[in-house]
């Protein structure tokens, strides 16, 4: 079984139609192949700036800081109950 999370609907009906529709249900799709596909609405992740994560001089510009460093709160990231 594969899960698709698509950041908005239009791109999951770009992937559903590529994988083939089996189903459609409440907040998700089932296609063929054991294939899930659902959505959210805005973007999934949110890149944090520097200074909002304490960083400070050189720590600001390196590498070992890039993308995701500490914990994310996802707790308003559900736009509907009925996608889980």
């Amino acid at each position: 079984m594969r899960l698709f999370i698509a950041e908005k609907p239009s791109v999951a009906k770009a992937i559903v139609n590529e994988l083939g529709v089996v189903k459609r249900n409440n907040g998700y799709i089932e296609c063929s192949g054991q294939n899930y596909v659902t959505w959210c609405f805005g973007h999934l992740l949110e890149q944090a700036e520097p200074d909002g994560r304490g960083y400070t001089g050189e720590q600001k510009n390196g590498k070992e800081n890039l993308a995701y460093a500490g914990s994310a709160d996802f707790s308003n990231s559900m736009e509907t109950s009925s996608q889980v």
